[in-house]
């Protein structure tokens, strides 16, 4: 029988078990404009963790805005003579990514999980917070640079040298005359401000638990220690209205605020980051659910009597909890009800009336 033409539509195959990841080889190449090859590769979370001392064996993860989900773009995956449909904004990442000489290993949603296959979701999906926490790194893709991004990026590394508390007018007009001279400083920063990733839901747990990231702008990069450290310091000018920023703007500033300094219960990430954006609206608490200090088995044993009692059993920062809760075969309204009637159970009834008064 005549090999099948190249290359057919990549089929996804079933993992293994609740444990098991996919991760994307990324294949080198010189050119930029060459197509994107690769292989997915099926592993188990345990195999990696045994091998972390060993800096091949290691995989990356990468934070991003989907954009326009209407998969244009392909990679060719060639260990399965097969391709797979992708976004702009993934193919514009991943040849920024692609190394020239050496593979590279990522852990990237739009690849790695069958998006397809709600089953295979809801069981990876709880997963995520430890795939980010255990890879080497994260590449936060912004999208490309443009002639204000270095600038901007300058900026926000003075920013990050100061001391936030003796941040007054007149030094703050210092740092954006050095950087603009006449020019005006704060247009371009509240764009840079505004771009989709910042907006994302989903970026809050990404960010917070990996174990280093990196910003990325086109071919820029920066530590996002750096970053968050001179949003933190623009936090105060602004609170201070030595400087005004419109509400996207100010949203972000208050985003990089909460990731630096805390997570929190999850009624409280909820009330703190009502306006960050997923697609789904069932996202708007499972993408919370890896940061939440107060989720237990009982506490989200959903529609079901529980004998925990929050004044008598310390909160636990067990996650059992999140594999229960995380079920995209449910709709969302179903998600919301069952997610407030655990609420009321574990106690949280007050809260649960602010909620409802704030957001109807």
């Amino acid at each position: 029988m005549a090999a099948p033409a190249f290359p057919l539509p990549y089929k996804y195959q079933p993992l293994s078990n609740q444990d098991s990841i996919r991760i994307l080889i990324l294949y080198p190449a010189d050119d930029p404009t060459e197509p994107l090859r690769g292989q997915l590769e099926y592993t188990e979370r345990a195999q990696i963790l045994r091998s972390l001392s060993n800096f091949n064996t290691q995989y990356e993860t990468v934070s991003y805005a989907w954009g326009d989900q209407k998969p244009t773009e392909s990679i060719l995956l060639e260990k399965d003579a097969s391709e797979l449909k992708i976004t702009k904004n993934v193919d514009c990442m991943l040849r920024h990514l692609r190394k020239r000489s050496v593979k590279r290993s990522l852990w990237i949603d739009a690849l790695c999980l069958n998006q397809d296959d709600k089953t295979e979701k809801s069981i990876q999906v709880p997963l995520m917070g430890k795939i980010y926490a255990q890879a080497k790194k994260t590449n936060i893709w912004l999208g490309n640079s443009d002639e204000e991004t270095p600038r901007i990026w300058a900026f926000l590394r003075r920013l990050a040298a100061l001391e936030k508390d003796q941040i007054n007018e007149a030094l703050l007009k210092s740092e954006l005359q050095h950087i603009w001279g006449e020019e005006d400083g704060v247009s371009p920063t509240e764009r840079f401000l505004c771009r989709p990733w910042f907006s994302r839901r989903w970026i809050l747990q990404e960010v917070f638990l990996s174990q280093a990231a990196v910003v990325r702008c086109g071919n820029m990069k920066i530590s996002w220690n750096w970053i968050a450290s001179g949003l933190e310091t623009l936090r105060t000018a602004s609170e201070r209205t030595l400087i005004r920023l419109g509400p996207s703007a100010q949203n972000t500033l208050n985003t990089a605020h909460v990731l630096r300094n805390n997570t929190g219960k999850i009624l409280d990430l909820i009330w703190d980051f009502d306006t960050a954006k997923c697609a789904d609206p069932r996202d708007k608490i499972f993408a919370l659910c890896g940061l939440a200090t107060n989720l237990t088995k009982e506490s989200f044993n959903a529609g079901q009597e529980t004998q925990t009692d929050p004044k008598l059993y310390p909160i636990s920062t067990e996650k059992i909890a999140i594999e229960q809760m995380v079920d995209y075969n449910t709709g969302w309204e179903d998600v919301y009800r069952r997610f407030a009637q655990s609420c009321l159970q574990a106690g949280y009834g007050e809260e649960i009336g602010y909620h409802l008064s704030a957001f109807g």
